[in-house]
């Protein structure tokens, strides 16, 4: 079972994340801003974060910094996901291991949750 954090100012969106993740097998770490998601990831260490880019204290890239920077975190699988991308996101460094552009289709997130298998230790 692998845990993915899902950070999103929209509650919505983070519960149909979450959903799909927890029927999955795995678990679901919920965040509602950057701030909150850096606790959680640095306390959880999940195996991917699935973050909105536009939110409040601390916005999607700067958790992406931050996460890149973190020894701890460096290697976590980073997914942003915006209704608005501007190409200058996309080019900045470091760079997140995907986009997804809102709003995202729902096999997509199946997708990504489906490579999640074998990556996680057993919760035993």
């Amino acid at each position: 079972m692998a845990k993915v954090l899902v950070v999103d100012d929209e509650k919505p969106i983070v519960d149909l994340i979450s959903d799909l993740i927890e029927d999955s097998g795995h678990q679901a770490l919920k965040a509602y801003n950057g701030r909150d998601a850096l606790e959680i990831a640095r306390r959880e260490m999940p195996v991917l974060i699935i973050s909105d880019l536009m939110m409040p204290l601390l916005d999607g890239f700067d958790l992406l910094i931050a996460v890149r920077t973190e020894s701890s975190l460096k290697n976590t699988i980073f997914v942003m996901m915006s209704a608005a991308f501007v190409n200058d996101v996309m080019r900045r460094d470091p760079k997140a291991d995907q986009y997804l552009a809102k709003p995202f289709d729902l096999d997509t997130i199946d997708g990504l949750i489906s490579k999640l298998r074998g990556t996680a230790p057993d919760a035993n």
